[in-house]
């Protein structure tokens, strides 16, 4: 069972970076499948997947994905961005 759970998370951290290179505030990852700089947003992974599990609103994530944008980063607010990576994140089919 153990293993079994530890693979369902792997996936699902997979799915989530996968949104995140598309979310790409920074702009870095014009091609994300092949650009030097893919693991940009991994380490956002965890803790976005951590929100995903305890079944965060659109609202919450976007605000989140908003911080780490403009605190973490120091770009720009983008919020329609920021909600619209939200929206894919919330339809990701997670276990």
């Amino acid at each position: 069972m153990k293993r079994e759970m530890r693979r369902r998370v792997d996936r699902d951290i997979e799915l989530v970076k996968a949104v995140l290179r598309r979310w790409d505030p920074i702009g870095v990852l014009p091609n994300a499948d092949v650009s030097s700089a893919r693991d940009e947003y991994d380490t956002y992974a965890t803790q976005i997947l951590s929100l995903l599990y305890s079944r965060a609103s659109r609202t919450g994530l976007a605000e989140r994905l908003g911080e780490l944008r403009t605190v973490s980063m120091g770009m720009p607010e983008v919020r329609l961005r920021d909600e619209e990576a939200a929206e894919e994140l919330l339809a990701l089919s997670l276990d």
